[in-house]
């Protein structure tokens, strides 16, 4: 694919650019803290947090790794640790780096954590909580064209989650799903973001 040099690339952290490597911390370290904590059997306790972050999918606080603290009682923002970059995204970042805008739902008190590889070598970081708003929610992408004084017709948004995807999409701006794990040809769905170079 042939880009301009006006065209900005609006791309996700976690499971784009980096690797999500969360789950070790919220599926296993958490349950682990509270099954100590409670004096119960692991699996137990695993399958509280699960209905847990159940209630809370596609809210703010989802993400908001305080609030989590506070609910469970733990302290476990010491354990989530910086994110690897994925190879394509490190050939994707050479090359269009300076056109690139991470849109994160990492919290603040975790972002320089989680965004420690990839910050260095984008245009810009901006978290979902520095609006107040999800990315499921298309003023979200309104609220970072008007901040950067962007128009949607010049930037492409890349997400692994359908539900962000079409956000943007609704926003006005061309998305696509970024889905590693399968060969499906269908537009809109790209593999690697070697695709987009």
């Amino acid at each position: 694919m042939k880009w301009s040099s006006r065209t900005i690339f609006f791309m996700d952290n976690d499971g784009v650019l980096s690797e999500d490597n969360q789950d070790e911390v919220w599926l296993g370290k958490i349950p682990e803290m509270i099954s100590k904590k409670e004096r119960i059997p692991f699996k137990e306790a695993y399958d509280f947090c699960v209905e847990e972050y159940k209630k809370f999918e596609g809210m703010e606080e989802w993400y908001n790794v305080l609030f989590w603290e506070k609910r469970f009682g733990i302290k476990f923002k010491h354990l989530i640790k910086p994110q690897h970059l994925f190879e394509d995204a490190k050939e994707f970042l050479k090359k269009f780096g300076s056109q690139t805008i991470v849109v994160t739902a990492a919290h603040p008190s975790i972002i320089e954590i989680t965004t420690k590889s990839v910050k260095p070598l984008v245009r810009k970081i901006y978290s979902t909580f520095d609006f107040g708003l999800i990315k499921e929610n298309p003023a979200f992408f309104h609220a970072v064209i008007k901040k950067e004084h962007l128009i949607p017709e010049n930037i492409i948004f890349v997400d692994d989650k359908v539900e962000n995807v079409n956000s943007a999409r609704k926003a006005g701006i061309k998305s696509f799903l970024l889905d590693r794990s399968s060969k499906e040809k269908k537009e809109g769905i790209i593999h690697s973001l070697r695709e987009l170079m």
